[in-house]
């Protein structure tokens, strides 16, 4: 119950995606179930789901040890300047210059030369050009 909780999650558990085959328009299929003490985020939505990976990189999930707070599957630059959280997905392209703060970028993504992005969820496949400068205060998701 709320009045004897010690925090305001009010489940244990976490879902976590397991699978190469992301579906952003069904982030449940395809995945499987870690439950840890203490967390819960299922998600359901792209926004959940940039939400799990900000919070299991930046150490706010109990019990999980990430080795954090970027997690790459892809080359980086080193001229890119990374702040905050990063979880780039296999597959995807980062080009040098670019400035990435609290980002998702999804397999097969590719950020072009110069960019900046912030608070970006930046979905399979989805090519941005050279410059891009999107720096939402909360949440910005490119691709469908």
């Amino acid at each position: 119950p709320p009045e004897t909780a010690c925090t305001n999650l009010c489940f244990s558990g976490l879902v976590l995606v397991g699978n190469r085959d992301f579906n952003p328009a069904n982030p449940l299929e395809n995945c499987r179930a870690k439950l840890l003490e203490g967390y819960w985020r299922a998600p359901v939505t792209r926004e959940e789901y940039m939400l799990l990976c900000h919070d299991m990189l930046s150490s706010r999930v109990p019990n999980l040890e990430i080795k954090g707070p970027v997690i790459s599957h892809c080359f980086l630059p080193d001229s890119c300047c990374v702040k905050g959280t990063l979880w780039a997905g296999p597959g995807c392209t980062v080009q040098e210059n670019c400035s990435l703060e609290n980002c998702v970028i999804m397999d097969g993504a590719s950020v072009g030369r110069g960019s900046r992005l912030r608070n970006c969820l930046v979905g399979p496949d989805v090519t941005l050009k050279p410059g891009t400068e999107i720096t939402d205060k909360y949440l910005t998701i490119l691709g469908d």
